[in-house]
């Protein structure tokens, strides 16, 4: 099982989600995109796509929630967490076209978002600390 995690450059976000998936996931295999070419060509090769069972997407702008509302086939076997450039009614329904397991937004605190990877990867999370 491997989790594959989009977070554009914003490296600050990438830390934080990094320090979630250590607690919940430690060992487990991790794979980080800095463009979306990057998730496209993963997600493209066979042997890989069947491995990625969860998606970690980060849209740091509007632009990249259209983007990756585009790709909805790409994700067709794969449960995803989306995190959100902001609450706007638009952009959360752009959103929902990929089916999101648990949605959350970029200035939220992760411990729920931690919570939610746990109980995908059966995982008891004991503490978020």
């Amino acid at each position: 099982m491997s989790v594959l995690i989009y977070t554009g450059s914003d490296q600050i976000v990438l830390k934080r989600l990094n320090r979630v998936i250590q607690i919940v996931f430690p060992g487990g295999k991790v794979d980080t995109c800095k463009s979306l070419d990057d998730v496209v060509n993963k997600l493209r090769r066979p042997r890989f796509k069947t491995d990625v069972e969860i998606a970690l997407l980060v849209a740091g702008s509007k632009e990249e929630v259209n983007e990756l509302a585009g790709m909805v086939e790409m994700f067709e076997d794969v449960r995803i967490i989306l995190v959100l450039p902001d609450a706007d009614r638009e952009t959360i329904s752009k959103g929902h076209l990929l089916r999101p397991r648990y949605l959350t937004y970029i200035d939220a605190d992760f411990t729920d978002l931690a919570a939610v990877l746990a109980k995908m990867l059966n995982f008891r999370m004991s503490v978020l600390a």
